[in-house]
């Protein structure tokens, strides 16, 4: 079983090695220049056993979000919610997306203590696996775009998406299809509907049953359904995604925001 948050001690502090590989962008906030910055995506979706009550799920939800302030000095900003409809993948039931300014931070983040707590107390009782997928993406090299600052994102939904690529796949045809999902946040017939998309190619060693993630933030559900079904999104998806995939993962929550929370940990 693939395993970031599984029970074993050696899941709850992961060696370096274990996560990622060594970095240019080690633990530095580095601008890439043209008003852009890169960030790391760290997404994941819990599956917890077929008897877990909303009660529970709902903890489980409100301990993640308070990872942010429990964890400030590694998250710069964070999304939990209850999976709203059964994804493809099996008790997919919670999701978790989380930026970090760095692969070194993740590290770190993962061999806190206080991560750990959080882990044991809330997740670890009810979870039976987890999807997990992390990449780097460059967003605007602003206070809004990079923190998730301001009214649009105070309240949402939120979509976690694994794309796994056909074996022999071309690597000019993977960049096409990761520019070209970038480059729905600047599609004005996308304004409205979309506050912000990253893709990316996913990291993570020890899970690799998609080999690309990407994260959408909508200003409600009704916005993210009208996404889906936007002309410019499905020719993108046509266009790019589609021919070159041998699966696609997609789950998505209404945002839970942790602001007003204080720490239960």
């Amino acid at each position: 079983m693939y395993c970031i948050w599984r029970i074993s001690f050696s899941c709850l502090f992961p060696s370096r090695s274990l996560i990622s590989e060594p970095s240019a962008m080690e633990s530095m906030v580095k601008s890439t220049g043209i008003g852009k910055r890169k960030v790391v995506e760290h997404a994941v979706l819990f599956q917890l056993k077929a008897n877990t009550d909303g009660k529970v799920k709902d903890d489980i939800v409100q301990g993640l979000a308070n990872l942010k302030e429990d964890c400030p000095e590694w998250v710069i900003a964070e999304s939990a919610g209850i999976v709203l409809e059964p994804s493809q993948a099996k008790g997919a039931n919670v999701g978790l997306f989380m930026r970090l300014f760095s692969m070194k931070d993740l590290d770190d983040y993962f061999a806190s203590e206080r991560k750990t707590v959080m882990a044991i107390k809330y997740i670890m009782p009810f979870m039976t696996g987890e999807i997990t997928i992390d990449y780097e993406a460059e967003v605007d090299d602003n206070d809004e775009a990079v923190y998730r600052k301001g009214d649009a994102f105070k309240s949402g939904a939120e979509r976690i998406v694994g794309i796994k690529v056909k074996n022999g796949t071309s690597q000019e045809d993977v960049d096409t299809m990761i520019k070209s999902l970038n480059c729905l946040n600047d599609a004005p017939e996308l304004n409205s509907l979309l506050v912000q998309i990253t893709a990316g190619t996913n990291f993570c060693a020890r899970d690799q049953r998609y080999t690309h993630g990407v994260v959408v933030r909508c200003p409600s559900l009704k916005a993210l359904q009208e996404y889906s079904e936007h002309p410019h999104h499905v020719d993108v998806m046509k266009k790019t995604v589609w021919p070159i995939a041998e699966k696609l993962l997609s789950a998505d929550y209404v945002v839970d925001a942790s602001g007003e929370r204080s720490s239960s940990l």
